[in-house]
């Protein structure tokens, strides 16, 4: 679940400022730093003005690149890239005027059209707020990036190996981006074994009045157990709810890959500094940052409630899933249902199913929530629900507009007992469905990602009543 806001790092001095909003900084900076800003107004290059962390946050790293050369006991080069476009090379990384250079060139090395670079820490970091500031370069094709993972080049700390990890891209200017633009978000990476299929929590672009290249901006995220934000030039662009995501220790990369070949030519990107901060987190400052942004988390969800009985049921938690998969999605956890159509299919391989207890007998009306696509295929990712061997009249994913949508399934009468609850991918072409509402309350209508599933999931199978008999 994510969300977005418009508040800004402002000055201290603001004395109206509720304090769990981020602050520009007004004390006098450090020597170096003031150095750094002297050199730039002498005319070396331009420097992006200082910011300060959220309040309660205290620095415990940081590299303004001051240092003639570049730190190694603190920093790794990356060295590999994407062949046959490019490879990461150290000699492309050196230390400038305070900032970090990478060098993009156009030149062949060991088979490769390209060659870039990149650093990682040395550091791994787990929760914090993360900042740094970055000029771009200003032709296409070329890939620029701050971000973090689990790894340091593709070496895994062991006790990762093999688990479901995170990648936080606090900003990817990606090669078909112009100068105006990029994208940010939070990936979900599923190991091998996993039944979870990888792919983006979150995924935005932000568009800008002023160019990339042409100037630094600073780009920043705050990552704790409960959300995550985004920030570009004090901005701060979305939350993301990661209460259900892996938490683990990840490095910081700054990098520069091709990833358009033939519209890259020889440039050069840079790194002003990274600065990294960290809070205790039984402090009183970040229980009030927790709560205030969990509670817009759980607004922009929607009504939690109707005035009757809600039986919220979490697609991902169907204890029998057959041929759908758990997928990352907009709504969290989803379920994916196939991705080729195959009149040789299996029923076994359609259905998933899972039972539910349903303790008070009545009148429910099943609402579903799909996705769909406006322009791409509208109405072709189709589903079909049933409960307790009755289906509903409603073929779900058919709604035709963008992104999830709820369905109304009809009602159902039923009585209070262990109940059948069944998806049948009748398209075989990527149905999604993210969650089910029987509710009681016949004239409510679920709006937003609605409430936490709040049902118990079991299996007796001598009670199974299913619409959709395996063959």
């Amino acid at each position: 679940m994510e969300m977005r806001d418009s508040w800004k790092i402002i000055p201290k001095k603001a004395e109206m400022e509720k304090r769990i909003l981020p602050k520009r900084e007004t004390a006098i900076l450090s020597f170096a730093v003031a150095l750094i800003m002297l050199a730039a107004c002498l005319g070396t290059m331009p420097v992006c003005p200082a910011l300060t962390p959220p309040e309660g946050y205290k620095m415990v790293w940081s590299d303004e690149f001051s240092s003639p050369t570049l730190n190694e006991d603190e920093w790794y080069y990356r060295t590999w890239g994407y062949s046959p476009w490019s490879i990461c090379l150290p000699q492309n990384v050196s230390v400038e005027d305070g900032k970090v250079r990478i060098a993009l060139k156009e030149e062949e090395y060991e088979g490769n059209r390209y060659t870039t670079g990149g650093i990682i820490t040395e550091r791994r970091y787990k929760y914090g707020y993360f900042e740094v500031a970055a000029k771009m370069d200003s032709g296409a094709g070329w890939h620029e990036a701050f971000w973090a993972a689990y790894s340091k080049n593709r070496i895994v700390p062991p006790e990762l190996k093999g688990k479901d990890h995170l990648e936080i891209d606090c900003f990817e200017h990606y090669g078909f981006h112009d100068p105006y633009r990029f994208s940010y978000g939070l990936i979900l990476w599923g190991n091998p074994q996993s039944s979870i299929r990888q792919g983006n929590i979150s995924r935005d672009e932000k568009r800008t009045s002023d160019s990339l290249a042409g100037d630094f901006h600073t780009y920043g995220y705050e990552f704790t157990p409960d959300y995550l934000n985004f920030f570009f030039d004090g901005e701060l662009l979305k939350t993301v709810d990661t209460r259900l995501a892996p938490q683990h220790e990840e490095y910081l990369w700054l990098t520069c890959v091709v990833v358009k070949m033939d519209a890259a030519t020889s440039g050069s990107c840079y790194f002003d500094y990274l600065r990294c901060y960290q809070i205790n987190l039984d402090s009183q400052i970040y229980k009030d940052r927790r709560d205030h942004f969990l509670a817009r988390i759980d607004e922009a969800r929607g009504t939690l409630a109707s005035a009757g009985v809600d039986l919220w049921i979490e697609a991902e938690d169907f204890i029998r899933k057959g041929g759908w998969q758990i997928q990352i999605g907009d709504d969290w956890m989803i379920l994916r249902g196939h991705t080729l159509e195959n009149p040789d299919s299996e029923t076994r391989d359609l259905v998933a199913r899972t039972m539910i207890p349903v303790k008070e007998a009545g009148r429910y009306r099943m609402w579903v929530r799909s996705r769909d696509f406006a322009e791409n295929s509208p109405g072709r990712r189709q589903f079909r629900a049933a409960v307790n061997g009755i289906v509903s009249s409603q073929v779900f994913g058919s709604h035709s507009r963008e992104g999830f949508a709820w369905e109304d399934g009809g009602v159902f009468d039923l009585p209070a007992d262990l109940l059948t609850v069944e998806l049948f991918d009748s398209s075989q072409f990527w149905p999604k469905c993210a969650k089910i509402l029987l509710t009681t309350d016949l004239d409510f209508v679920p709006d937003g990602p609605g409430g936490y599933g709040n049902v118990e999931h079991r299996w007796e199978e001598n009670r199974l009543k299913t619409a959709f008999p395996e063959e």
